[in-house]
């Protein structure tokens, strides 16, 4: 199967995997295996991501910041001023 063709069919695909029941999904995982030689693992990723298939990126991740933006501003002279002792900064732009 080209390139193209595939570019074309893969973006409707999570939106029928949505719909299905549980063995619907199951069949529908084995022709896009079979279709495409995707293992399944990662066409049920594929099925499940919004970002695989140029879906909007997900929000930003993780423990929120611990510093206001004055204060890092301040560290971050500090750090500067120290000729910057440590390879890693030591504070985040957050």
């Amino acid at each position: 199967m080209s390139q193209k063709v595939r570019m074309d069919m893969l973006p409707r695909l999570p939106q029928r995997y949505a719909g299905r029941g549980r063995p619907g999904k199951s069949l529908m995982i084995d022709e896009l295996c079979e279709q495409f030689g995707y293992s399944r693992k990662h066409a049920i990723k594929l099925l499940n991501a919004q970002v695989g298939w140029r879906g909007e990126p997900g929000g930003r991740r993780g423990r929120s910041c611990k510093y206001e933006a004055a204060t890092v501003e301040v560290l971050q002279r500090i750090w500067r001023a120290a000729e910057q002792p440590c390879g890693k900064r030591p504070v985040s732009d957050c």
